[in-house]
C-alpha cells in the first residue's frame, strides 16, 4: 500500500510541479534524506541490533536505555543539522534561485521528525509490530500529502518546489503526532516502568559501523541525483528522480521484508539459529524474486508509457528508466545481504565493500555526467549497484553459510 501511494504521490506532484519545480523538490529531499542519516549516526540500526535481544532476554533496563538514547540522539542531532542546513542555505545567497532557497529551508524543518520517526519506527520493530511502526509514515503520510497537493493547487493555484514541501512538513508532522500515540500504546508497562541502564560505548561502536554501511547503502542511492543537480538542469534532476523512483519499484517487495528479516536476523544470530534463519529468508525471498522478475519486463516493455504518466518531458527518460531497472533486478535477486553482515556480526567487511565502490561511484559520476547526463549516471549507479549486492552475496554465504536470495540453502 505504502509503495502504491508513494509512486501515486510522484505521478500527482510531477504532474502539478512540470520536471523544473519538481526536480528542486526532489532535489532538496534527497539532501534531507543524507542530513537525517548524518543526524542519527546509525543509532536507529543499533537500536533495532541489540533491542530485539535484550527483549527476548527480559532486559528491560538496557531496552529503556537505548530506546531513550536512542531519542535524544536523533532529536538533538536533528535539531543541530537543521540549523546548519539553513546556515549553508543563507551563505550560498544569489547561488540559489528564490524557490530552491525557500525549498531548502522548509526540508531543513523536517531534519528532527525525520530523525525521530527513525528511531520510532525501530523501537516498534523490535516489539514486533512491524505493521505499525511503518503504517505513519509509508501510508498516512502520503495520502495526507496527496490530499494538501491537490487542495494546494486546485484551491489556491499553487504549484512550486516551496509549497509542496511545505505540504510535505505538515504530512510528516501530523503522521509523527500518530506514530507517537502508538508508540506510547503498544510500549510495554514493564520497559515504562525500568530503569535505564546505559552501554553507550558498545552501542556507538556498532551504531558508527552501521552508520558506515547505511550510509554508504544510502548515498549509492542518491549520489547520482547530488552530483547531477551539480551540472544539469533542474528538469534533469526531476527526470532522473521519476525514473529512479520507478525503478525501484522493482525491489518493493524485498524493501517491504526488510522490516520483518531485521529483528529475525537480530534474534536468530544472537541464539545460534542458522537453519531457521535461512528457512525464513527462503520463504520470504522466493516469491520477491519472482515479482521482481515481473516487475522489471514490464517497466522496460512498457517504459515510455508509464514516464508519459507523469507529463510529455518525463518520456525522454526511458533509456534510463530501463537502466536503473536492470541494477534493482540484481539488487532483489540478492536478497537482504547487508543486512544479514550487519546483523550478523560482520559489520567492517560489509563497510569495507560498501564504501569501496561508493567511493569509485563517486568518481565514475564526476567523471561521466558531464559528458552523458541521465544516461551515464544511470549506467555508474546501475553497476555500483549490481557490484556491492553480488560481492556481498558472495561474502555472506562464506562467512555466514547462509543463502542470502533463499533459492540456493546451504546444507549442513
Amino acid at each position: 500500500m505504502g509503495a502504491a501511494l508513494v509512486f501515486a504521490t510522484q505521478i500527482l506532484l510531477a504532474r502539478l510541479m512540470g520536471a523544473t519545480e519538481y526536480g528542486i523538490y526532489y532535489y532538496a529531499l534527497s539532501w534531507l534524506t543524507v542530513a537525517t542519516l548524518i543526524g542519527q549516526v546509525g543509532f536507529d540500526q543499533s537500536l533495532l541490533r541489540f533491542m530485539p535481544v535484550y527483549i527476548q532476554d527480559g532486559n528491560w533496563p538496557k531496552a529503556k536505555g537505548i530506546m531513550k538514547a536512542g531519542g535524544l540522539l536523533a532529536g538533538y542531532g536533528g535539531l543541530l543539522l537543521a540549523v546548519i542546513m539553513i546556515m549553508v542555505v543563507l551563505a550560498m545567497g544569489d547561488k540559489l534561485s528564490d524557490s530552491q532557497r525557500m525549498t531548502f529551508m522548509i526540508a531543513a524543518l523536517c531534519l528532527p521528525l525525520r530523525g525521530l520517526i527513525y528511531i520510532r519506527q525501530a523501537t516498534l520493530r523490535s516489539f514486533m509490530y512491524t505493521v505499525r511502526s511503518l503504517l505513519p509514515d509509508a501510508v498516512i503520510s502520503p495520502a495526507i500529502l496527496i490530499i494538501l497537493a491537490i487542495g494546494l493547487y486546485h484551491v489556491y493555484g499553487l504549484s512550486s518546489a516551496p509549497s509542496f514541501m511545505m505540504a510535505n512538513l505538515i504530512a510528516i508532522s501530523l503522521a509523527f503526532l500518530i506514530g507517537a500515540y502508538w508508540k506510547s500504546k503498544l510500549t510495554p508497562s514493564t520497559l515504562k516502568s525500568a530503569e535505564p541502564s546505559y552501554k553507550m560505548r558498545k552501542w556507538l561502536r556498532v551504531a558508527l559501523l552501521l552508520f558506515i554501511i547505511n550510509g554508504a547503502h544510502m548515498l549509492l542511492g542518491n549520489v547520482d541525483v547530488l552530483i547531477l543537480g551539480v551540472f544539469r538542469h533542474s528538469s534533469d534532476v526531476g527526470i532522473y528522480g521519476i525514473s529512479s523512483r520507478i525503478a525501484s519499484v522493482v525491489t518493493f517487495t524485498l524493501i517491504a521484508m526488510y522490516p520483518v528479516f531485521a529483528p529475525l536476523i537480530a534474534k536468530h544470530q544472537a541464539a545460534g539459529r542458522r537453519e531457521e534463519l535461512q528457512q525464513a529468508i527462503a520463504h520470504g525471498m522466493r516469491p520477491v524474486v519472482l515479482i521482481a522478475g515481473f516487475l522489471s519486463l514490464t517497466l522496460i516493455v512498457w517504459g515510455p508509457e508509464i514516464l508519459g504518466l507523469f507529463g510529455v518531458e518525463f518520456e525522454r527518460g526511458s533509456v534510463t528508466l530501463a537502466l536503473l531497472v536492470g541494477g534493482q533486478f540484481v539488487n532483489a535477486l540478492c536478497g537482504p545481504v547487508a543486512l544479514l553482515l550487519a546483523y550478523g556480526g560482520h559489520e567492517p567487511l560489509a563497510a569495507k565493500v560498501l564504501v569501496a565502490v561508493l567511493i569509485v561511484s563517486v568518481c565514475l559520476h564526476f567523471l561521466v555526467i558531464p559528458s552523458f547526463g541521465m544516461e551515464g549516471a544511470a549506467v555508474v549507479t546501475a553497476a555500483s549497484v549490481a557490484i556491492w549486492n553480488l560481492a556481498l552475496f558472495v561474502l555472506a554465504r562464506h562467512h555466514l553459510h547462509i543463502d542470502p536470495s533463499g533459492w540456493f540453502p546451504i546444507k549442513g
